[in-house]
């Protein structure tokens, strides 16, 4: 049978469609046996709606360089939420098969830029700092801002989707703010604030009792254990009676270079790890404190060697995706050397974790080999070691990169318990450390030690 349908009605139905495809309106299906089944059946495939439609965002920024050039840098990321904000949605329903189904629709986006300028300015208010604002205050407010920022770009996000590009923004974009927490949280701007980093994973979990930091393999509390655990203990509102506590916090820290790498980890009653948390404390924020902690032994030994005598010179880097000097588990890393001069390189690992310090001798090349020849074509060049898994425990590793410009015999240059033995030596790392420097030091010929230092932090397994 036809039907005939009014030519009026007929206009009126495609101009809606018309204009409900011209604003980008999102719509779901969802099917139930009452309305309200129906209708939660629809948000969630409206939601599903939102997020298979991620979108590809591109951010530049331009650094001024010194001697006035600018460069551009594009930084590229994809973000899909996992919550869909809904502002008062568009919902039908009809009968169809003996259910009832439910339509639901988008189609109300000046709802949602109304929303973004609202949470644009709580975020601009706590993020206008004062031009004498300390990183302290920016760090606290930066904090204060992270969870606007998270319900802001939920709303952008639909806003996005719908093909909207005119509506309000943060001064500071969310991705420029968590670049200036993660600088900030890598490098502390005040031990008030490395505290902050060390408990934030273990907030939340009551009657923690936090025990005083210590060095790998030494039980003594220092008076900058004794300082830190206070600090700590203060975060936490902690229990003083750790046998009346139902978490420990125990913390470890080492040297690197001038700075401390602390890590810590809070242990339920059977010891299992609940959380962690590691950070790298600046050496200036300790530099003429009565609590700074003595410098380690092994740092000091291998920073010990002055290459000023040498026009060899011997360099290492990694590449990863991030940054370079804070490493997850789990990151595929490049390692490179260069040296500017025909010469043989080998390289020691020390690794230093909240259980131990070790050090071993790295593989350079096949069959076992441990030295690196650098030729003339490769001199001033970098060059590819190969592509490596981080796979320590979090803390801190230091390269010790030793250049020879003579061929070396292994026997003259390997302590004697590191001959043939290519995993972690069985001697203190301080003990490895003065035994290579001293063979080091009889070679004859142009020679030159470098060093890098990175941390390892928890990641994906």
């Amino acid at each position: 049978m036809k039907v005939k349908i009014p030519f009026l009605t007929l206009f009126f139905i495609i101009i809606s469609i018309y204009s409900r495809a011209d604003t980008g309106a999102l719509t779901g299906i969802g099917y139930g046996a009452t309305e309200d089944e129906a209708k939660k059946e629809a948000l969630a495939d409206l939601s599903s709606a939102v997020k298979v439609r991620v979108y590809s965002k591109y951010e530049q920024q331009t650094a001024v360089k010194n001697g006035g050039e600018a460069s551009v840098e594009s930084s590229r990321f994809t973000r899909l939420i996992s919550d869909v904000p809904f502002i008062s949605p568009d919902v039908s329903y009809f009968k169809e098969n003996g259910s009832i189904k439910a339509v639901a629709v988008i189609n109300n986006p000046e709802s949602y830029a109304a929303k973004a300028k609202e949470l644009s300015g709580k975020i601009d208010a706590l993020t206008d700092f004062p031009e004498n604002a300390g990183r302290d205050l920016i760090y606290r407010q930066l904090e204060a801002a992270a969870p606007l920022y998270g319900e802001y770009e939920g709303y952008e996000t639909v806003l996005t989707v719908l093909g909207i590009s005119d509506y309000a923004r943060p001064k500071i974009s969310g991705s420029q703010a968590r670049a200036m927490l993660l600088d900030m949280q890598s490098a502390p701007p005040s031990l008030e604030i490395a505290a902050e980093i060390l408990t934030g994973p273990m907030k939340g979990r009551p009657n923690v009792y936090v025990s005083a930091p210590l060095t790998p393999g030494n039980d003594e509390v220092t008076p900058f254990a004794a300082f830190f655990r206070d600090m700590l203990s203060a975060k936490l509102k902690a229990n003083k009676n750790k046998d009346a506590a139902d978490y420990n916090m125990a913390c470890s820290y080492t040297g690197s270079g001038g700075d401390v790498i602390m890590s810590c980890s809070l242990l339920s009653g059977g010891s299992a790890v609940v959380a962690s948390s590691i950070v790298k404390i600046p050496g200036h924020l300790l530099k003429g404190s009565v609590i700074q902690p003595s410098s380690s032994d092994l740092m000091a030994v291998i920073n010990g060697y002055d290459n000023t005598a040498s026009s060899l010179r011997a360099s290492v880097k990694i590449s990863a995706d991030g940054d370079p000097s804070m490493l997850k588990r789990g990151d595929r890393i490049t390692l490179l050397v260069k040296a500017n001069k025909p010469s043989y390189i080998y390289i020691v690992c020390y690794t230093r974790t909240a259980e131990a310090e070790t050090a071993n001798v790295l593989l350079l090349g096949i069959n076992g080999a441990f030295i690196l020849p650098v030729k003339e074509d490769q001199a001033d060049k970098w060059i590819s070691l190969g592509q490596f898994t981080v796979n320590s425990m979090p803390g801190s590793e230091t390269l010790q990169v030793f250049a020879l410009e003579n061929p070396p015999t292994a026997s003259k240059i390997l302590p004697d318990y590191a001959v043939d033995n290519f995993g972690p030596l069985k001697a203190r790392p301080e003990r490895v450390a003065e035994d290579f420097m001293y063979l080091f030091s009889r070679q004859k010929g142009e020679k030159s030690i470098s060093t890098l230092t990175y941390t390892i932090i928890g990641g994906k397994e």
